[in-house]
């Protein structure tokens, strides 16, 4: 997966709009805990999580799409 320090905001943006081309936005939020309105904030760009928990999150959705 990616090292905590690799996901820029770029990435992780990417990686959330990637997984919505086949899930929805309630699927992905379900999937790492999260509330809808916090997934259509990553997806514009906003309030992006920590770069703590973007590999968590990350790891979250690859688990949703197995």
């Amino acid at each position: 997966m990616f090292k905590r320090d690799e996901i820029d905001d770029k990435k992780f943006v990417d990686a959330i709009n990637s997984c919505l081309k086949d899930y929805s936005v309630g699927d992905v939020a379900s999937a790492v805990c999260v509330s809808v309105p916090t997934v259509r904030r990553w997806v514009n760009g906003g309030n992006l999580p920590h770069q703590a928990m973007r590999a968590p999150i990350l790891a979250g959705i690859k688990h949703l799409v197995g």
